[in-house]
């Protein structure tokens, strides 16, 4: 197990106990939670003496912050693990049961997935997952999901409202055409819900694969996995960048809660809702509202202009937009900082709980997104979904003209186009060929401190015209990446990462519901010299090439821009 900041190997009785008063309190509140018409309340397991001794020992806990406050009656705030695993997946230890205790009467989670590898199962072991999850499941007290992990190229996480839901077996499964054929239904039918796990880890997504209206959340944070998986490419941050609507979760991924220390609870899934329910649960994580701590229990309101996490608004390019934030989170200092496309625009410090802050977003491209991070003096981390801005021109005006730019030899060159930031401007040239000219180290233009190579922020449109086109929009049925060179097979290279990065620009949008064809802001990398990128979409009888050039020039010691 990796060890991560903030987190106390060896937590102190004060620690421990301030924990054990958390889980009461959080299960008196929800003992008041109204249960449906019917239903019987089950009664408490009693704690076993293991699950005593842990309580007190040595556990890997980072949720040992302190108590946190009631939350709106109308909506309370419940604090879970999505995805753990138990014995019954071949590189994991520990019962399903022993999972479900340490969750519910050593860590005081409100809700846990036990989510096995999908690969390792067997019919009769999802019959022993899905009925122990059932027997742990009290509505209104603590919920058990059952639930699956998809264990291909990469893994994604499904849990559901039902027990009684079947199992697509490994080997019936292997792509990810076959998961979302398998388990979206059950989604789009609100009774299931489903994540991308771990982009960090070993097991990189191909994001050219997902479906964001099936899967509706990332994990930003795994404690087993990379701990933090928000920056890097390929990872959250990096897909939201490309265009992609997903909540952020924390998870931790434990394997073994028959063994201390164990890391369930050290990554953690907030939610609110007017009841403790897999229902409720369930339709809070499709709509992108919960976030993602690192286990601290951090409360989280972000709001801009009005709208919550997980909302989609549109709004006049040009105009701004307020940020309301408030953050409850355990005694002590902590950060917030305002994110607007990733980049932070305002940064505050708080010195008790509960804090308000107020900022201000301004609109300046057709696809954007604000969301928010809190950092804790104590090392606790926590991250809330996006907020969702749409971008609009003002009527009769077309304000992506001078970013829109598609030098198509058709009258269909609005088949795709390059989307430049009107922020760079002075370092854009729109001739023939779309230009960007860029110095390494030149934070007007080059995003990351990386030597050797400029990073430019840029992204594509898909059937937007522009003044001095006429085009016919048709529906892109083909999208490839092309280049002037080889082609780049080397993973973890520029032109590998470019092409990645833009098959996952036009996987996005072709896969969303909105109707604004331009995607969010991404990074493209060019080494020092010249690069050429060029994409090319597809439509019956039609097909638009568009190219973009990257002339990065190295910076000379004097801070001159050195001539190549």
């Amino acid at each position: 197990m990796i060890s991560h900041s903030g987190f106390a190997r060896t937590p102190s009785a004060m620690q421990a106990a301030v924990r054990r008063l958390g889980v009461v309190e959080r299960r008196t509140r929800h003992a008041r939670t109204t249960r449906p018409a019917g239903q019987v309340a089950a009664p408490a397991l009693p704690r076993t003496a293991a699950a005593l001794r842990r309580s007190a020992s040595r556990l890997v806990l980072g949720v040992a912050f302190g108590v946190m406050t009631t939350a709106p009656a109308a909506a309370d705030v419940f604090f879970g693990d999505l995805h753990a695993h138990s014995g019954l997946s071949d590189d994991a230890t520990g019962s399903a049961e022993g999972l479900f205790l340490a969750a519910r009467d050593v860590v005081g989670l409100d809700f846990v997935a036990l989510t096995d590898h999908d690969a390792f199962l067997t019919l009769p072991e999802w019959d022993i997952l899905r009925l122990t999850a059932g027997s742990f499941d009290q509505p209104g007290r603590f919920v058990a999901f059952t639930g699956v992990e998809w264990t291909h190229r990469w893994h994604m996480n499904a849990y559901f409202v039902s027990d009684e839901v079947p199992l697509c077996p490994g080997g019936g499964c292997p792509e990810a055409s076959d998961f979302y054929a398998f388990y979206g239904p059950a989604v789009v039918a609100e009774a299931a819900a489903a994540h991308v796990n771990h982009p960090a880890d070993v097991f990189k997504v191909y994001w050219d694969e997902i479906d964001d209206t099936l899967t509706t959340n990332v994990e930003v944070w795994n404690t087993g996995s990379e701990g933090d998986n928000e920056p890097g490419f390929g990872n959250a941050l990096w897909a939201l960048r490309t265009g992609f609507r997903l909540g952020l979760l924390g998870v931790s991924d434990d394997h073994h809660t028959d063994r201390e220390p164990f890391i369930l609870g050290t990554g953690l899934t907030a939610c609110r809702g007017e009841s403790l329910t897999r229902a409720v649960l369930l339709e809070e994580l499709r709509a992108r509202r919960c976030w993602a701590t690192n286990g601290a229990r951090i409360e989280l309101d972000v709001r801009v202009a009005s709208r919550s996490m997980g909302a989609t608004m549109r709004a006049r390019i040009g105009s701004r937009l307020p940020i309301d934030v408030q953050v409850t989170a355990p005694a002590g200092p902590f950060e917030i900082e305002m994110l607007q496309g990733g980049r932070v625009i305002a940064m505050h410090e708080c010195a008790s709980s509960p804090c308000a802050v107020q900022g201000e977003a301004f609109v300046h491209d057709p696809n954007d997104f604000i969301h928010v991070r809190v950092r804790h003096a104590d090392g606790g981390r926590a991250w809330s979904s996006p907020i969702w801005i749409e971008g609009l021109c003002a009527p009769d005006q077309n304000c992506l003209a001078d970013r829109v730019v598609g030098r198509g030899a058709t009258r269909h060159d609005c088949l795709a186009g390059w989307l430049l930031p009107a922020s760079q401007s002075q370092k854009i040239r729109t001739g023939r060929v779309a230009r960007i000219e860029c110095s390494d180290g030149d934070p007007r233009c080059d995003t990351t401190p990386t030597d050797g190579e400029c990073t430019v922020r840029a992204g594509l449109c898909f059937g937007a015209t522009t003044p001095a086109e006429v085009c016919t929009t048709l529906p892109t049925e083909r999208f490839t990446v092309l280049f002037s060179g080889p082609r780049p097979n080397e993973r973890g290279s520029a032109g590998w990462e470019n092409a990645a990065t833009l098959r996952a620009i036009h996987r996005a949008w072709s896969t969303g519901a909105s109707d604004v064809a331009c995607s969010p802001l991404a990074e493209l990398r060019a080494p020092i010299g010249r690069t050429r990128l060029a994409v090319a979409a597809r439509s019956t009888g039609a097909l638009d090439v568009d190219a973009l050039v990257i002339d990065c020039a190295a910076e000379a010691e004097n801070g001159q821009d050195n001539i190549y």
